[in-house]
């Protein structure tokens, strides 16, 4: 088997891809003779397995808003304490107790220090801005929940990711028509397709064993 030094690449990946492709090249193989010897057979089974999934209603309770507007500034001093504190708890410890030089080496050698070095230290002090952030909210809330209110107003944008995915829902069948008209032709392409991509994966597979 091929050894590129990682135990999930060598063990898992690769003997997943090359499977995948050999059951699945099979699965296009036995579909591509049934096209052939028996096509009014196979395009009502293909049939049956046709579901149209919606986008836009699965993604509806995801679209609907919810306020906590209220339950947050109706107990304002409460949640800016909380948000203060826990912004300057996170701050504080991060600024005295995290050290990057200490934490590159721990997570392996994977990638260049200077990467790992570079991606800990911008982790590092984003949630440090984020700590400091936490801190102004709660100090507004609990001083001046009116500025904050509009300062909410102002940045407040509701982005609908339904009406972004409306044309995902579009079926676009030209292929299932043409597979419908010239099942036989169809079915030689798949099978001859299917069966290039099996016997290179096999081909494949035996030389890495």
């Amino acid at each position: 088997m091929l050894h590129t030094g990682n135990y999930l690449v060598d063990q898992l990946l690769i003997p997943f891809v090359l499977w995948f492709f050999m059951v699945t090249g099979i699965v296009g193989i036995a579909l591509g003779v049934g096209l052939i010897v028996s096509s009014a057979r196979t395009l009502r089974f293909l049939g049956t397995m046709n579901r149209w999934v919606s986008l836009r209603s699965s993604l509806r309770p995801m679209e609907m808003p919810h306020d906590i507007g209220k339950a947050v500034y109706g107990h304002g001093r409460w949640f800016g304490g909380a948000f203060a504190l826990g912004g300057a708890f996170v701050a504080f410890m991060l600024l005295a107790r995290v050290d990057v030089a200490a934490v590159v080496p721990a997570l392996g050698r994977s990638a260049p220090p200077v990467i790992v070095d570079w991606i800990v230290e911008s982790l590092k002090w984003m949630l440090v801005a984020g700590g400091a952030l936490g801190v102004v909210i709660g100090a507004m809330l609990v001083f001046s929940s009116d500025a904050l209110r509009a300062l909410e107003a102002r940045l407040n944008r509701w982005y609908s990711s339904r009406q972004m995915g409306k044309g995902a829902d579009t079926m676009h069948l030209l292929l299932d028509q043409w597979v419908g008209t010239h099942p036989r032709s169809a079915g030689w392409l798949l099978a001859l397709g299917a069966a290039i991509v099996t016997i290179a994966s096999m081909i494949v597979w035996i030389g890495l064993r």
